[in-house]
């Protein structure tokens, strides 16, 4: 994996911890999120992963997102 990759993947993730104290916007992040997974008409295995560690992040359940 290339190291600006995994740099920007664990910036992007700090921020997105920022809000996972504050329930409404932690739950518009995750719906943003599914809504971007799911812009191509279905989400991918690897988006679903991607969702999953979001989620996981934010302290919520992705299937009540879904």
């Amino acid at each position: 994996m290339d190291t600006n990759f995994k740099i920007g993947r664990r910036a992007a993730l700090r921020e997105i911890e920022d809000v996972k104290h504050d329930t409404r916007e932690a739950e518009d992040v995750l719906d943003v999120a599914v809504a971007i997974a799911e812009a191509d008409g279905e989400i991918e295995p690897e988006e679903r992963k991607v969702l999953e560690e979001i989620a996981g992040v934010l302290g919520l359940r992705l299937e009540n997102h879904l």
